[in-house]
């Protein structure tokens, strides 16, 4: 175990990399993609990410070319290593990061405080998005959800008119989300302050 702890907490650019992979698990990424995301150059991320794969924390598989590298979800430390990552990048980015890449026609946020002793949060759709997109969304949130301690909550939608109708309404339910704190993840925010 203490192999796995120094080999994790040597080096920033794999910590780079951890920060980069862990919320986004559902697709592997090449050197190149990564070296582009992260700003690194290709030849530290190698020998990082190689590593990693050593410490048995990422996998990587050979597609066509390139080779893929992801989080192991059999790691045991998994879990534990994406909760300690989630404290110190933040919860938000960490969800943002998991969805960064849908085509949503809309908003996306948690209204809520996200920690197991507060009340469940909600999770808000907001605009006009296919009901394919909100299994993707649960997809790509249960697993830091999950990571944390926290079920997925069920999602809810509101068109964008009917949104802004409950708003101008006063609708006691919007206002109290609005009122209180929350995470903007995908297009404008729809509070102001949820944005960080």
């Amino acid at each position: 175990m203490t192999d796995l702890l120094s080999g994790l907490f040597a080096s920033k650019v794999r910590a780079a990399v951890l920060v980069y992979l862990l919320p986004r698990a559902h697709r592997g990424y090449s050197l190149t993609e990564l070296a582009r995301a992260t700003g690194l150059s290709t030849s530290s991320l190698q020998h990082e990410c190689y590593k990693l794969v050593d410490l048995g924390v990422l996998r990587d598989r050979r597609e066509g070319n390139a080779r893929r590298y992801r989080p192991n979800p059999e790691n045991p430390a998994l879990a534990p290593l994406t909760a300690l990552v989630t404290a110190a990048v933040g919860v938000g980015p960490m969800l943002r990061a998991a969805i960064e890449d849908l085509d949503i026609d809309g908003q996306v946020a948690i209204a809520g405080t996200l920690a197991p002793t507060a009340d469940p949060a909600a999770p808000l759709v907001i605009g006009n998005v296919p009901f394919a997109r909100f299994a993707d969304l649960e997809s790509r949130l249960t697993p830091l959800l999950t990571t944390l301690g926290l079920p997925m909550p069920a999602l809810t939608y509101y068109r964008r008119d009917d949104w802004d109708a409950r708003l101008l309404s006063g609708n006691a339910l919007v206002a109290a989300w609005r009122s209180g704190p929350g995470y903007s993840l995908y297009g404008p925010p729809i509070v102001p302050s949820w944005a960080a």
